[in-house]
């Protein structure tokens, strides 16, 4: 299934990945305070859940 998915939607996938390490250079070079905040949202949102 997952194999079948992969292989039918390659083209997106491949752009998926493109996109994915030109974010990760983005992020290498303004690591410090964008990263921090990512995190700090992230925990907010599982901590609503768990709330939940």
């Amino acid at each position: 299934m997952c194999v079948a998915f992969t292989h039918f939607r390659k083209d997106k996938v491949i752009e998926f990945a493109s996109d994915m390490k030109h974010a990760v250079r983005i992020r290498e070079r303004r690591f410090s305070w964008t990263q921090r905040s990512a995190i700090a949202v992230i925990n907010l949102i599982n901590r609503d859940r768990q709330a939940f």
